[in-house]
């Protein structure tokens, strides 16, 4: 009788390689769509960002309009970062104020009450809500500086650049913007010329702004440091302390808001 032993052999090699690669194909698919497989692209300069969406060849907008949107995609994913930081900061001084004053309370301290605590919960539910809201902002600016980058959406985006900094605009008088710009720039009609003045004028209204908010930056970092210690020593209350760490996420999280308004600002004027 003839051997028939092979009825019970693994499949062909053939078939074996087939069936590996389908399995592969499976879980990097998988994978892409978990974000497990993601592959993180670290972008350098802004200059090297607008330089490899202009070369992009789905991308069909003007170069003006491609160096615009970029630039703004750029500049929010460092906004919307600079203001999750600073949200997670205060969400982490929120869970620790909750837990001592819930202790203090059982303790039966009368310098604590219920209502001092919901209101500390309510605090760190807003703050919550902002990490959600700024998460969501940073993924879609990433999902789009992705797309004019040639990128797929599952690809994850780390900066290089990653502070929020101010672009360099140093003219105090439209004339002497007006007069750095290209010569073929300058061949204006009064109207490009009238539109031109008002985008120099708000970009100044910004820059105003945002040194403002620098100013009002060390002293609401200040005043947060002092209440935090204050209420670690046990010496501070909780209203001071929260009404400190309201105040600070609002103007830290407008501090980084004001860079980005100028450096889009600027970027509008020049488009």
């Amino acid at each position: 009788m003839k051997n028939r032993s092979y009825l019970h052999h693994s499949p062909p090699k053939t078939a074996r390689f087939f069936f590996c690669i389908q399995v592969l194909v499976g879980f990097f698919i998988a994978g892409a769509h978990s974000g497990v497989l993601a592959v993180t692209h670290n972008i350098g300069s802004l200059d090297q960002a607008v330089s490899m969406a202009q070369r992009n060849p789905n991308i069909k907008l003007p170069l003006s309009e491609i160096r615009y949107n970029v630039k703004k995609y750029y500049y929010q994913i460092q906004s919307a970062s600079g203001q999750l930081d600073i949200s997670r900061e205060v969400k982490g001084h929120f869970d620790s104020a909750v837990k001592k004053s819930e202790k203090k309370f059982d303790q039966g301290e009368t310098d604590i009450s219920q209502s001092d605590i919901t209101k500390l919960k309510l605090g760190l539910s807003g703050t919550l809500n902002d990490i959600l809201e700024l998460e969501t902002e940073l993924k879609i600016a990433k999902l789009y500086l992705g797309n004019y980058l040639g990128w797929n959406p599952y690809q994850n985006i780390e900066l290089k650049e990653k502070k929020s900094s101010a672009v360099d605009f140093s003219f105090a008088r439209f004339e002497d913007f007006f007069q750095s710009l290209n010569q073929a720039e300058r061949q204006i009609t009064p109207e490009k010329r009238l539109s031109l003045e008002k985008g120099f004028i708000k970009a100044v209204e910004a820059q105003d702004k945002m040194n403002l908010a620098k100013k009002t930056r060390k002293i609401t970092r200040a005043l947060l440091v002092g209440e935090v210690a204050y209420y670690d020593f046990g010496i501070g209350s909780s209203g001071d302390l929260f009404e400190a760490l309201i105040i600070y996420t609002r103007v830290l999280k407008g501090y980084y808001q004001s860079i980005y308004n100028f450096n889009l600002s600027v970027a509008e004027l020049y488009r």
